[in-house]
C-alpha cells in the first residue's frame, strides 16, 4: 500500500491518491477499500497486469476528522478465501477558521466592556488541522498561546486587543509543506469605572408637605455614567434605611408616604456595572404637622371673617349716620307755606281739601290722633277743628288724591 506509512495527512475537500498492489497470484486477487469499516471501493479503480492486481483509491475527504483507510486483497486458494489487509490512519488537514475571543467562556466581539482593576482572562479559539498557532497583540506587544491575562487599568480604555491564528499544512506523509493559512480577530476594550456620587442633593423649596417632599440633584461630570441612582431615607435616629432605585436619567424624585411632623434624613448613591459610588452627604428636612397647618389656616380664615364683620358694622353705622343727617325735623313754622298760600277769600272747604293729602301722609307714617298739633299754631281757632279732622282722619273729604301732596316731606 502506498503511502507505506501508518499515518497519512490528506487535505479537506482535496483528492488524495492511495494505491494498493498485490503480489502475483492465481487466480488474481480482488481489492476492496474501506473507511472505518465502510466499503468505499466505488471510489477506486483496479488494473490487472499478468497475475498482479493494482488499485488506486481517489479519496476526497469532506469531513474534518481522522479515519482509518484499509485496503483488503482477497483471492481463492484451494476453495478457500485468503485476504490480506493494509491500512493507514488518515488525519484530514484543513485551514484555520476565523478565531473567536471569549471571557469566562462567553464569546465577545466588537467593543467589550471591562472593569478597571479587574484581572481579565481572554481565550482565543480557532478550528484547524494541523492545530493553529495563536498570537496576541496588545499595545505593541505580542504574546504566544491561546490564553492571555490582563490587569485592566484606566489607560487601557479604547485599546485594541487582537488574536491571530495560523497553521502550516503537511504533505501526505507528514512532512512540512510550503502551504499555510492564517486569520485574525480584534476587539476594543471599554474600561468602565464606578461612577461618582450625585452632587448638589437638596430639598426643593416649598415642596415639603405633611407626607411628601421633592428631592433634586445633578449627576457628577467626573467618573463614568451611572446606570441607576439609589435614594435612601429614614426617620432621624432610626437604625435602618429605606431605599428606592431610580433610572440614571432622573434628576429629581417625589418621596411620598412620609409621616407628618417627623424629621427625615436622605442620601443618594450612583451605580453602574463597575460598582457603587460613595454616598452623598445627608440632607435633612421635617414634614409639616397638619394640626399646625390647620391652626394657621383657621387663624387666616378667622381673621378674614373678623375683617369682613368689622367692615360690615362700620358700613351700617355709616349708613345710619347719613340717613340721620338727611332727615329734617318739622319746625313750628314749617307749615307757614301752606297758610301763606291761602288767600283771604279761600274758604274752609277748599283749605281742608288742600290739607287732606298731608293728613293721609301722616296717616301712613303713624302721625294721627294727636291733639293740638304744633303746625296749627298760626291757624285761627275757628279753623282748627277742620285741621283736627284732617290730622285724625275725621275729614269728610274722601275724594282727596295722594297726588295732591306737596313735594315737600314733613316729619315730626
Amino acid at each position: 500500500m502506498d503511502p507505506t506509512v501508518c499515518t497519512s495527512y490528506p487535505k479537506y475537500n482535496d483528492t488524495t491518491l492511495y494505491t494498493c498492489i498485490t503480489s502475483p497470484s492465481r487466480p488474481r486477487a480482488a481489492i476492496n477499500w474501506f473507511e472505518d469499516g465502510r466499503n468505499i471501493t466505488n471510489m477506486s479503480s483496479s488494473t490487472y497486469v499478468s497475475d498482479v492486481t493494482a488499485s488506486v483509491l481517489r479519496y476526497l475527504p469532506t469531513v474534518n476528522r481522522q479515519s482509518n483507510i484499509s485496503c483488503v486483497a482477497i483471492y481463492e486458494y484451494r476453495e478457500a478465501l485468503i485476504s490480506f489487509t493494509r491500512s493507514t490512519t488518515a488525519f484530514v488537514q484543513f485551514r484555520v477558521s476565523k478565531p473567536t475571543v471569549s471571557i469566562n467562556d462567553v464569546n465577545v466581539s466588537g467593543i467589550v466592556t471591562v472593569l478597571v482593576g479587574d484581572m481579565v482572562r481572554f481565550y482565543c479559539d480557532a478550528a484547524g488541522f494541523p492545530l493553529p498557532v495563536y498570537t496576541w497583540n496588545f499595545q505593541g506587544h505580542s504574546f504566544e498561546g491561546p490564553k492571555l491575562e490582563l490587569h485592566i487599568s484606566s489607560t487601557d480604555n479604547g485599546s485594541t486587543l487582537g488574536c491571530s491564528v495560523s497553521n502550516e499544512l503537511l504533505t501526505l506523509t507528514g512532512s512540512p509543506s510550503a502551504t499555510s493559512y492564517s486569520d485574525w480577530t480584534t476587539i476594543i476594550l471599554k474600561v468602565v469605572s464606578p461612577p461618582r456620587s450625585p452632587e448638589q442633593a437638596h430639598i426643593k423649596a416649598d415642596s415639603v408637605t405633611e407626607n411628601s417632599v421633592k428631592i433634586e440633584w445633578i449627576l457628577s461630570e467626573n467618573g463614568d455614567d451611572p446606570d441607576t441612582i439609589t435614594l435612601f431615607w429614614k426617620i432621624e435616629n432610626m437604625p435602618y434605611w429605606n431605599a428606592v432605585t431610580i433610572p440614571s436619567a432622573t434628576k429629581s424624585f417625589y418621596l411620598q408616604g412620609l409621616e407628618q411632623g417627623k424629621r427625615y434624613e436622605v442620601k443618594l448613591t450612583a451605580e453602574n456595572i463597575a460598582g457603587v459610588s460613595n454616598e452623598t452627604y445627608i440632607v435633612t428636612f421635617e414634614t409639616k404637622d397638619s394640626a399646625h397647618v390647620a391652626s394657621i389656616v383657621g387663624g387666616v380664615i378667622g381673621g378674614a371673617f373678623g375683617l369682613i364683620f368689622f367692615c360690615t358694622i362700620t358700613f351700617v353705622i355709616y349708613r345710619k349716620c347719613l340717613m340721620k343727617r338727611d332727615k329734617q325735623p318739622l319746625q313750628e313754622n314749617s307749615y307757614e307755606d301752606l297758610t301763606k298760600t291761602r288767600s283771604p277769600t279761600t274758604d274752609l272747604e277748599s283749605y281742608s281739601t288742600s290739607a287732606g293729602p298731608v293728613a293721609e301722609c301722616y296717616e301712613e307714617t303713624g302721625f294721627h290722633g294727636r291733639s293740638n298739633p304744633t303746625y296749627l299754631k298760626d291757624v285761627p281757632q275757628e279753623q282748627q277743628e277742620n285741621y283736627e279732622y284732617v290730622g285724625n282722619i275725621k275729614s269728610q273729604q274722601k275724594n282727596v288724591m295722594a297726588t295732591q301732596i306737596n313735594s315737600r316731606n314733613y316729619s315730626n
